[in-house]
């Protein structure tokens, strides 16, 4: 006798790692929250998963070549975590967590120098002075 098995209902696959999103509706929140917040027009922000992140925009200007510095994380309700991206390329989370926009301004002024543009950190901080 032959068992009817019952079908789970199909999965959407999950995106590649390859996909980042520019068109998702809290990106342009957190951009313009974060511009708001200083001169960020050298940051892109981008959702990929179920983060959102700040990167800084690669030589070639391409979504691929970003460079992620901040990751803001959905903890439940209305509230947000942040991680910094490590040298390892590994995610260190930061205790900041609360709504968006209180996560974005503290992040902002925590981590300044890592979201500063990059030639004012190639500038100072290379060995040939």
């Amino acid at each position: 006798m032959i068992a009817l098995m019952n079908k789970s209902p199909r999965r959407k696959p999950k995106p590649s790692r390859s996909q980042r999103d520019t068109q998702h509706p809290l990106v342009p929140v957190v951009q313009d929250k974060l511009r708001s917040l200083g001169d960020f027009t050298h940051l892109l922000v981008y959702h990929h998963g179920d983060h959102l992140f700040i990167a800084h925009r690669g030589s070639t200007g391409a979504l691929e070549d970003s460079d992620p510095v901040l990751r803001i994380t959905h903890a439940g309700h209305w509230r947000f975590g942040l991680s910094l991206r490590r040298p390892s390329g590994r995610w260190q989370p930061v205790p900041i967590a609360g709504a968006m926009f209180e996560v974005l301004a503290e992040g902002v002024r925590t981590f300044e120098p890592w979201l500063a543009p990059r030639e004012v950190i190639r500038e100072t901080c290379g060995t040939d002075y």
